[in-house]
């Protein structure tokens, strides 16, 4: 149950310029969707507060109505506020769905985003920003949910490899960004960490830093074999549990430094080329 203030805050009255890229078929759902997402529309997105208060479907079935809409449609800020709302509204004992079904409603956006995300600017736009909902959503998952997630990653990014969007040196801070997410929603084990690589792209030196390590390397390809090879002993010699590092930054080759405010759930060490 939620409470009847009905504040909706931070929902954003607006009209998206977001541009949907085709036609489908919708079902109720879908629609209120469409309209919160692409308009800011209040009236719709009572609306879908409504179902979501009403509707005992499963994950699989608002899934489904997810991805129908994404195939046409984005994730817009809009869309973002409308989930941030929706979890603030309802009581804290619906609140792990909520948090849950908007985790979806984010892995869906990027599976539909990423094939189109290096040749359409809205694409990409989707693809940031559900990637940064899944960041924010983070915390309000239990680990099973999170395991949950990572899989809905796994099988809707199968589809393309995050790397193409790091081509280009203006997409590297949400590459890295992109990354770090993932990997906190991942569990430890080997298919998990070989998962990751494929998602990613990873290859040469950061596939082997990875593979040995857990560690994500960004170094756009810059560090010669002599740099791996010096890099891996240093993180041999350290016991890992004497350390957090998840990832290890060359801001002259990636653009990225310090400064950039990411998110991670350990450390991050900046190193120079």
């Amino acid at each position: 149950m939620r409470s009847r203030v009905r504040l909706l805050r931070g929902l954003p009255i607006l009209f998206c310029c977001a541009a949907a890229w085709g036609q489908t078929e919708k079902s109720e759902v879908v629609s209120l969707i469409e309209r919160v997402a692409l308009q800011g529309d209040l009236e719709a997105a009572e609306g879908l507060l409504d179902r979501l208060e009403e509707s005992k479907n499963t994950i699989e079935v608002w899934r489904a109505d997810f991805r129908t809409y994404f195939r046409t449609g984005v994730f817009t800020a809009s869309l973002g506020a409308f989930w941030d709302t929706a979890y603030v509204e309802f009581d804290e004992s619906d609140r792990p769905r909520i948090a849950i079904l908007s985790a979806i409603c984010a892995c869906e956006a990027a599976s539909a985003a990423l094939p189109r995300a290096t040749t359409i600017p809205a694409a990409y736009e989707s693809l940031v920003l559900s990637f940064r909902w899944l960041e924010r959503v983070y915390s309000a998952l239990a680990p099973s949910a999170r395991v949950t997630v990572f899989d809905a990653l796994d099988a809707g990014l199968s589809n393309g490899n995050l790397s193409s969007i790091a081509q280009h040196r203006e997409g590297n801070p949400f590459y890295i960004q992109a990354s770090l997410t993932l990997r906190a929603y991942a569990t430890g084990d080997a298919r998990a960490r070989q998962r990751i690589a494929t998602i990613l792209g990873l290859r040469g030196g950061p596939l082997a830093i990875w593979q040995a390590h857990g560690i994500l390397l960004f170094d756009n390809h810059v560090y010669s074999a002599l740099h791996i090879s010096s890099l891996d002993s240093v993180l041999r010699a350290i016991p890992s549990d004497l350390h957090a590092i998840q990832a290890i930054i060359v801001p002259e080759a990636t653009g990225v430094g310090a400064g950039a405010n990411l998110v991670s759930q350990g450390q991050i060490l900046y190193l120079p080329f």
